[in-house]
């Protein structure tokens, strides 16, 4: 229930926007320079990455040392999965360094508008899940809760959701004959904080405590209560994660949910951090 973690040392995350890929490398190797420790980036939609993209956006980035994450991930673009591991193979280094995520999520979309955008979503997903079996810390099936949060969902229901989610996941990719122990090896949860304090450090440790095996991963922040100060409203939304023993936490402000980018939104970010 409590983690792993004999420590209380963090990745300081910084998203990243790979609209221009050159553009997006040369935010990140700043920011390497400004105590930045790890990446998110957000690909483009339908983007497929190659081989050639990943060295761009990759560049003078260490996979050894700095964790990445790949979030715009489609089933049915599968392909960059298995281009980024030819890219990993050709450097030469210790596959069980590599520290990724990509957030291939077939129920998302589901939830989100109603249909899958691939009609073999979980087909896609077990050839993820196979063609990544040997990359110990590469996972490539995300259990996105934070829609349900979005929606107006509890701590409890946030959290037998997601659960119910994973279980489906399980399920279906042992189906295709892929063993439960690896499955939960590539799974990771992404859940919200709300603004319940205590319930929200109860709800981590709770998916702790059932998904011992998983990456749990804290995604968004709650943007309900404008009447506390942005910098003190993130630190404590943080703090519950802290508490909670999660893996990752990201720290989004208001002005990056309106999506534009602002200066003070970046500072504000790594000051919380």
């Amino acid at each position: 229930v409590r983690g792993t973690r004999q420590n209380n040392k963090w990745f300081i995350n910084e998203s990243v926007c790979c609209s221009d890929i050159a553009a997006a490398n040369s935010q990140a190797v700043t920011l390497l320079t400004k105590g930045v420790e790890s990446f998110t980036f957000h690909l483009s939609e339908g983007k497929v990455m190659e081989v050639a993209d990943y060295a761009t956006l990759l560049k003078g980035i260490s996979l050894e040392k700095v964790p990445v994450n790949f979030r715009g991930c489609c089933p049915k673009n599968v392909e960059g999965l298995h281009n980024f591991l030819k890219y990993v193979d050709s450097l030469g280094i210790d596959k069980d360094a590599v520290r990724a995520t990509f957030d291939f999520s077939p129920l998302r979309p589901l939830n989100r508008k109603g249909s899958f955008c691939e009609d073999k979503a979980f087909a896609a997903l077990a050839e993820c899940v196979k063609a990544s079996a040997s990359y110990k810390n590469v996972r490539v099936i995300s259990v996105d809760a934070v829609i349900y949060n979005s929606c107006g969902a509890s701590s409890t229901q946030e959290l037998a959701f997601a659960l119910s989610q994973g279980s489906e996941y399980i399920a279906r990719l042992s189906e295709a004959g892929i063993d439960v122990e690896t499955i939960a090896r590539k799974i990771f949860f992404e859940f919200a904080v709300g603004s319940s304090y205590f319930m929200e450090i109860a709800k981590f440790r709770a998916a702790r405590a059932d998904a011992d095996k998983r990456s749990v991963h804290t995604a968004a922040e709650d943007f309900d209560a404008f009447d506390k100060p942005e910098f003190f409203r993130g630190f404590f939304g943080d703090f519950a994660r802290a508490v909670g023993r999660r893996d990752k936490f990201w720290q989004v402000v208001v002005i990056h949910a309106a999506h534009f980018a602002h200066f003070f939104a970046d500072a504000l970010v790594f000051k919380v951090k």
